[in-house]
């Protein structure tokens, strides 16, 4: 079943319909006049404040609309100008604080469970609600608000006081298969998920909240620190007591039903992503055979997860520096290897140092900025003299490259001034390092760049991007003229007031303390259509590869790189020698990579530190393969 074609012809339906044939068709009561005695459109267009940008070009259509067929001027607002007011003729498009948007909701949900694709237009007194509970749907009743009263006087004298109309649509491939679990649909279940978790996890969550949706269920996710409701999915370890009275070890997952809760919990992160990965499984199942389920209190479903079952995501690369070195093998130095240098604030520069002490400011030899204790890697920088800085930064370069899969970093950012880095790059180095980790030169002319982490010293907002750096050409298209760049960066779907934005601001009191006072899990899922960005395991950001015209770049292997450094004058906080320490820096508890072979993925392993073994890569038979 697929709901765009679905939405795609119920405005052709719509206008085989009388607008009178809703839920409550009209009475005899009049309608109210939309233009008054002075020749101005009476109601005022009021949208949400946060609204998104597909219900602000709802509101724009109204109004362009009604100006061109009633001849007058249109007032726009948002719900925040002006208190709620029973006098104000208004129209209300989408989610707004008034008091007949919440009723109108309230009348949708109730109407049934699964109302994620249904909508409303309610007359409630001096306002008119136009109210959907998703954007494409919010476009969609909006059109069909405007083809069916907004022609003219005529058309608009069908919205008549008590008026009310709720769209619901069928869905053929459901018929009346409702599954349940203690007698309640499924449907009404919130979906919990701990503080922090894996998003190899969250992002089951979000495939059973898309896969529901096509059956018109609007699910909700939530974190164990919200409040708690009577029906709930709970995954992993939340802090609810029935989680905690659920108990699971190793590889195994459990499913169970625990009075109106669901349990799904494993003993690790990929038995946990085993067991939400069974349960939506299950529910796919239902639909597809047409067989509801029907679980009640004490059901279990067992499992264990197994790295040998073809499709399911492995651990193919898992650092949590819990050694008492650096791992050679896997780690070097990114920019002390290249001899990158830039300026400092202080008008001296900003040098960077390797894992063995290595500088090339010799007051800053053996200053000891990377080193592990206590389970994880420590990164500094700090002021060398007074005007000099001194960085760092560890990078799998020599020793892993990958395509695919979840990177996730867990740590605990450097306080400000400083700024922490947590990024992937293409290999396009020709150094001698290069040459002897991956036996000669590895060199693409285009690449891409993932920002996992940037937080240019801002211990409470974090940016993630992604850039694409190709070759340009001249003419002939042979002789390169330069370098090219395109990035997230300016690009209004990714910034400013979209939902789906690159920066990440922490909620300082729901969470307490900043990014630099805990550990966080910071993650990009990449495969052949998208990059996806998660915090704590919950998504913020995806960009996809289909809806922009950046070079395609994405299917080159990628490299990790972390960081932290201070004292640039371009790149984040600027230093005060009168107030800031001389030294900080940040910790990172583990680097993972998850991958499946149901992705054309790849993992590369390099040779020794001292040039000798082999290169060994991970899923051999996939096509990138022969070019390392």
């Amino acid at each position: 079943m697929n709901i765009k074609r679905i939405l795609s012809v119920i405005l052709a339906v719509f206008m085989l319909l009388s607008v009178l044939s809703g839920c409550n068709a009209g009475s005899n009561t009049s309608a109210i006049a939309p233009v008054d005695e002075d020749g101005n459109f009476r109601y005022i267009i009021v949208r949400g404040a946060d609204s998104t940008t597909e219900v602000q070009n709802c509101v724009r259509e109204i109004r362009a609309t009604v100006k061109k067929n009633f001849d007058c001027d249109v007032t726009l607002a948002k719900d925040s100008a002006y208190e709620d007011s029973d006098d104000f003729y208004e129209i209300l498009v989408g989610e707004t604080n008034r008091a007949a948007s919440k009723e109108a909701k309230q009348i949708l949900l109730n109407n049934r469970v699964n109302s994620a694709n249904d909508f409303i237009v309610k007359v409630s007194g001096r306002k008119i609600v136009i109210l959907a509970l998703n954007d494409t749907m919010n476009t969609t009743v909006t059109e069909w608000f405007i083809s069916n009263f907004c022609k003219d006087a005529a058309s608009w004298s069908k919205l008549r006081e008590d008026y009310q109309f709720i769209y619901s649509p069928e869905y053929e491939e459901q018929g009346e298969l409702i599954n349940k679990v203690n007698d309640a649909d499924v449907g009404r279940y919130v979906v919990v998920l701990p503080k922090q978790i894996s998003y190899l996890v969250g992002r089951q969550a979000e495939d059973y909240r898309d896969y529901m949706t096509e059956f018109g269920y609007s699910i909700k996710i939530a974190e164990e620190r919200d409040e708690e409701e009577e029906y709930e999915i709970l995954v992993g370890d939340t802090t609810r007591q029935a989680s905690k009275d659920v108990t699971v070890e190793n590889d195994n997952y459990v499913i169970k039903v625990v009075g109106n809760k669901i349990v799904i919990k494993g003993g690790n992160a990929l038995a946990t992503y085993r067991g939400i990965l069974e349960f939506v499984n299950i529910i796919k199942e239902a639909y597809k055979t047409n067989k509801p389920i029907s679980f009640s209190d004490g059901y279990t479903i067992n499992g264990k997860y197994d790295a040998n079952e073809n499709n399911v995501y492995t651990l193919n690369f898992n650092e949590e520096f819990d050694a008492s070195k650096i791992n050679a093998k896997y780690w070097g130095s990114y920019r002390y290897t290249n001899k990158t240098i830039g300026a400092s604030s202080l008008g001296g520069s900003a040098y960077y140092t390797d894992w063995r002490g290595r500088c090339d400011l010799a007051s800053a030899v053996g200053n000891n900025l990377i080193y592990t204790a206590d389970g994880a890697v420590h990164i500094g920088t700090m002021l060398a003299n007074d005007v000099d800085f001194v960085c760092s930064d560890m990078t799998t370069m020599y020793g892993m490259t990958y395509r695919y899969g979840y990177i996730e970093v867990r740590a605990k950012l450097a306080k400000s001034p400083a700024s922490t880095g947590i990024w992937c790059n293409g290999i396009t180095s020709t150094n001698s390092a290069a040459v002897r980790r991956w036996g000669g030169v590895v060199s693409h002319s285009a690449m891409t760049e993932m920002d996992i982490l940037e937080n240019f010293s801002n211990e409470t907002t974090f940016a993630s991007n992604v850039h694409h750096w190709y070759n340009l050409y001249k003419a002939d298209g042979i002789s390169a003229s330069g370098n090219g760049h395109n990035s997230l960066d300016g690009d209004s779907r990714y910034n400013g007031s979209s939902l789906n934005n690159k920066k990440y601001k922490f909620d300082t009191v729901k969470n307490g303390g900043t990014l630099a006072d805990d550990f966080h899990i910071y993650t990009c899922y990449w495969d052949d259509t998208c990059m996806d960005f998660a915090f704590d395991g919950k998504k913020f950001l995806s960009y996809r590869y289909d809806e922009n015209t950046m070079p395609s770049v994405n299917c080159g292997a990628l490299f990790n790189i972390i960081e932290c450094g201070m004292g640039s004058p371009s790149y984040g906080a600027l230093y005060n020698k009168n107030t800031d320490e001389k030294r900080y820096e940040a910790v990172y508890d583990y680097v993972k990579i998850y991958q499946t072979d149901a992705l054309n993925s790849q993992m590369f392993f390099g040779y020794e530190e001292d040039g000798t073994g082999t290169i060994k890569a991970v899923y051999p038979e996939n096509d990138i393969a022969g070019k390392y």
